[in-house]
């Protein structure tokens, strides 16, 4: 809810206070969910204060004692009761001095417009005190802001440099490797790439596989392999012949025999 009021209140002439007290130490009693105050002249320093409900039983419990509301009420010029449903407020009665908000489409949006105080109690030291302390919880000096954005600046650089180093290291395995891949295809094919353009070697590629289709689709390939086994086959029948004849020449002079 903090967030719409912020964007209910943009711009430098508000100052928007989350959880607001009506004092400091033992004086604060009280305070409002938020609060905004105009801080130039033309918005004549008026203060809204804002309590915020999120359930029906948190509502009726705070309409039971809406005096405690008065706590910071006394201090603004409007007072507006902001909850997250107009369903929450069936069958009840929620007091005239309080204005309604509902969230709608990302802003929040009046159900009833909140009526002017015209004489709000003036601010005291207590809720002085209140404000400063509320804007000091959140509030960085200007020394420790850019320190901490030069900080941040110089993180992001470094994350920067780790990522380009990274990506430049990947870059680098990524050329060895096709580099290797290269190397490799040319030392198997006999081919350099330097002395053909890429159409040209696709094309052979493509010849190639159209070939090994054709093979593999005729039957061509098991018709070599029987070949081949055939061939081998006549080899070994002819080896076994070349031997018998040298036995038979061997044989010849003891029987005599000439041919």
């Amino acid at each position: 809810m903090i967030d719409l009021i912020r964007k209910r209140h943009e711009g430098e002439g508000w100052a928007v206070f989350s959880e607001l007290a009506n004092g400091t130490g033992y004086k604060c009693k009280g305070w409002a969910d938020a609060a905004a105050l105009g801080i130039w002249p033309s918005r004549g320093y008026e203060l809204h204060g804002y309590e915020f409900k999120a359930s029906r039983e948190d509502l009726k419990k705070e309409l039971r004692d809406p005096g405690k509301a008065d706590n910071v009420g006394r201090y603004c010029h409007y007072w507006w009761l902001v909850v997250t449903e107009e369903k929450l407020m069936d069958g009840l009665i929620i007091p005239d001095a309080w204005g309604i908000l509902v969230p709608k489409a990302q802003v929040l949006r009046a159900v009833r417009k909140a009526p002017k105080v015209a004489d709000p109690k003036p601010f005291d030291p207590g809720f002085v005190a209140a404000m400063i302390r509320n804007v000091t919880k959140t509030w960085v000096p200007k020394r420790e802001h850019e320190l901490f954005r030069e900080q941040a600046h110089q993180k992001a650089l470094a994350e920067i440099e780790v990522n380009s180093k990274r990506e430049s290291d990947s870059d680098a395995r990524e050329l060895a490797q096709l580099r290797a891949t290269i190397e490799a295809f040319e030392r198997r094919s006999g081919l350099r790439l330097n002395n053909y353009n890429g159409g040209q070697i696709g094309d052979q590629v493509a010849l190639l596989e159209s070939v090994r289709h054709q093979i593999g689709t005729t039957g061509l390939e098991t018709q070599i392999r029987a070949l081949d086994r055939v061939t081998d086959e006549h080899r070994r029948l002819a080896s076994g012949s070349e031997n018998a004849a040298a036995v038979l020449r061997s044989l010849v002079p003891a029987i005599g025999f000439t041919p």
